[in-house]
């Protein structure tokens, strides 16, 4: 048995020429370069890229895409059929990872390149390509120096006692200076979704660091938070923007929607009617009622509605869906928007309807900012869920202006409002919000109540004697037809 094994490894020596030792070593050499030079490859990405997204998620596959890349060419150089099937084999190849960035795409063209010139038996073509891409990649570093700025999105999770206190001070927030982390400047905002005793506050923060990628600030950020106990941290890039072109944030929030609790879930019932007396129907609000007094006795109200390019919210009123969403920017007694609006989304679900409602002030008046702009503005401040309501219904249909009585019950719960002298303004293909060319519907009088759940029947003793009976009304969809953009016979609002 043992001379048999001998024998096979004698022949086995014999049948090794010296030209396939040397190859064999040779190609042990090359697959070590290349790993060096991939790993390098690596850590010059880390260091040099702007690319927003996650370094180590691409960079982990530099060294074996190279080695790779020098095993098949080393296999396939010496013979044409196997260069074919390797044709072959990509072709069903079917890759499911999309490269985001287009700098990702060219350090992966630069591995595979070192990678051809190694299998190809080019060492010197692999280090002198990869050390003009250096020269290259440095040049334009530091030629490009502190001219971006990149925002990132933080999203803490934990237990809102442990994060804030009694009087909603951040742990986070005493820390986010530059020393305990050290990074350059970080400035940070908090907005809070309270869910019972769980909570997911999300931190916009800028990052002031010249020529630093996105994933730098945001490790530093990881460990500290994990060395204070204050939780998992997840981050990703939610704008950026250059000083030289925009001004960051473009709204700053006053309210996340807390001033009105009332807002959140109650029932709708409307009345229409048309060619009513105003005069009448004020003074039986009135004695029925108590007049509800904002900045004046009646305020205009003037709105953006923002729908998708089908006019899904306009068809999902008219076909009478049961649950629909409608995104809208408001202002009040100015014909243009100034800096002070509300952004809502107006939610139906069958019978049961509700108002997302944030107050918004901005940098500058949002009449002098294109409609771009502000769909980015809001979406850079909007918590996750507006924000994806807003980014389905970005397109700006229609401005709607009328004139608002308020009315309340006398334990303040039932409100009343009284809706006239309407008017629509065009907005489709527009750059700035605009309020030229209206086209007025004074003939329409909507009589609007809204009540908490369960109080429905007592809206009729706020309209005594008049038996009105309750219908469908939305004036977004009167305003579509009326601008044209769905046929005056499509349904009943």
């Amino acid at each position: 048995m043992h001379d048999q094994i001998r024998q096979s490894w004698n022949q086995l020596q014999t049948s090794v020429s010296a030209a396939q030792n040397v190859s064999a070593i040779n190609l042990a050499v090359y697959l070590l370069l290349g790993g060096l030079l991939a790993v390098y490859i690596r850590l010059l990405y880390r260091r040099f890229s702007t690319s927003p997204s996650d370094s180590d998620s691409i960079t982990r596959v530099f060294p074996l895409l190279t080695l790779v890349t020098i095993g098949v060419i080393s296999v396939v150089k010496s013979s044409l059929a196997l260069s074919l099937g390797l044709v072959g084999a990509l072709s069903i190849v079917r890759f499911r990872a999309a490269i985001k960035e287009p700098e990702e795409l060219v350090y992966l063209f630069l591995c595979i390149g070192v990678g051809l010139a190694l299998g190809a038996g080019l060492p010197l073509l692999a280090v002198v390509l990869g050390f003009v891409a250096t020269l290259f990649i440095l040049g334009m570093h530091f030629t490009g120096r502190g001219r971006r700025e990149q925002s990132l999105l933080l999203t803490i999770t934990g237990d809102s006692q442990r994060h804030f206190g009694a009087d909603g001070s951040s742990a986070l927030g005493g820390r986010r200076a530059g020393r305990p982390l050290q990074t350059p400047a970080i400035r940070s905002r908090r907005r809070t979704r309270a869910i019972a005793d769980r909570f997911e506050p999300a931190r916009h923060a800028r990052h002031d660091g010249p020529g630093d990628s996105a994933s730098r600030p945001t490790a530093r950020l990881r460990v500290f938070l994990r060395r204070h106990h204050l939780g998992a941290v997840r981050a990703r890039t939610v704008y950026d923007c250059t000083h030289s072109q925009t001004t960051c944030p473009a709204f700053e929030v006053l309210d996340w929607g807390t001033a009105r609790g009332d807002l959140a879930s109650r029932r709708e019932v409307k009345f229409t009617l048309p060619g009513a007396d105003l005069g009448k129907l004020r003074s039986l609000l009135g004695g029925n009622c108590r007049r509800l007094v904002h900045a004046g006795p009646v305020s205009t109200v003037r709105s953006i509605y923002f729908d998708d390019a089908m006019l899904s919210a306009c068809r999902a009123n008219l076909d009478g869906l049961g649950r629909r969403r409608k995104v809208r920017l408001r202002w009040y007694d100015s014909l243009q928007p100034e800096r002070n609006v509300f952004f809502e989304v107006k939610w139906r679900d069958n019978r049961i309807g509700g108002k997302h409602r944030i107050e918004l002030r901005a940098a500058r008046p949002v009449a002098e900012m294109t409609y771009r702009q502000i769909v980015d503005g809001l979406i850079d401040v909007l918590p996750a869920e507006l924000a994806g309501h807003l980014l389905a219904s970005s397109e700006p249909v229609a401005v709607i202006e009328y004139r608002r009585e308020h009315f309340v019950s006398a334990d303040g719960a039932l409100r009343m409002t009284l809706d006239y002298d309407l008017a629509f303004y065009s907005q489709a293909g527009g750059q700035y919000v605009s309020t030229s060319f209206p086209h007025r519907l004074h003939s329409l009088v909507v009589l609007e109540g809204k009540t908490p759940i369960g109080r429905e029947s007592e809206l009729r003793e706020l309209v005594h004697p008049l038996a009105l009976r309750a219908g469908r009304c939305s004036k977004y969809v009167h305003g579509c037809r009326m601008l044209g953009l769905i046929p005056a016979a499509a349904g009943r609002p």
